[in-house]
């Protein structure tokens, strides 16, 4: 059986929940073949925490990331990790980066190769399932860009942790809950439920 590992954010900035949070606090209920940990929003110290934790346990298959995005949609699965960071807002530890490379002498950026085709054709019909639709909509896309904030710092930072290991990362972003559009006035959502099948699916489709 695959071992895998996955993350999800704290609340940061104006938000008093994160969605990534609630996702995953609400699969450790519905699966037994994962192990969560909860990440502080932080530059320094969200891949410091990762980095212990995958450091005290055995090998890993997969480390799969879930953060939250204001402004999507869809459930993003991330294809590329950049070197950069950047943000006129600040994390949890008030760090506010103006521009730069997040590890000097590293890569521009990381590609990752997973199948997106396939991923995208399972996970939009099961999300028209779980929305209630009787017609197909896409829920789930899978994009060329993780922002510059923490959750790419982590991310890029965690694929050249793994470069040249049999451990495969990958960032998934993840709409707002729609309890979280009063403080987010105009904000796409998705239900928590929606949000948890399409998840889930994801990892039913890495252990298959």
């Amino acid at each position: 059986m695959a071992r895998i590992l996955v993350t999800g954010f704290q609340p940061f900035l104006h938000h008093s929940i994160n969605s990534s949070e609630r996702v995953l606090t609400a699969l450790t209920k519905e699966r037994q073949d994962i192990e969560a940990v909860f990440l502080p929003v932080s530059f320094q110290n969200s891949f410091a925490v990762l980095k212990k934790h995958l450091s005290a346990q055995p090998h890993y298959d997969f480390v799969i990331m879930l953060g939250q995005a204001n402004g999507r949609a869809l459930v993003s699965l991330e294809r590329v990790a950049l070197n950069w960071m950047e943000s006129k807002n600040p994390d949890n530890d008030g760090e506010c980066p103006a521009g730069g490379r997040i590890l000097g002498g590293a890569p521009d950026s990381y590609l990752v190769d997973f199948f997106p085709s396939a991923w995208k054709e399972i996970l939009s019909s099961v999300g028209s399932e779980a929305e209630g639709l009787e017609y197909p909509t896409k829920l789930a896309e899978v994009s060329l860009t993780a922002g510059a904030y923490v959750c790419n710092n982590l991310y890029f930072k965690m694929a050249h942790e793994l470069r040249g290991s049999k451990t495969l990362p990958l960032f998934v972003h993840l709409p707002l809950l729609p309890e979280q559009i009063d403080e987010n006035p105009g904000s796409p959502s998705m239900k928590l439920t929606t949000q948890v099948r399409i998840v889930s699916e994801l990892l039913n489709l890495l252990t298959a």
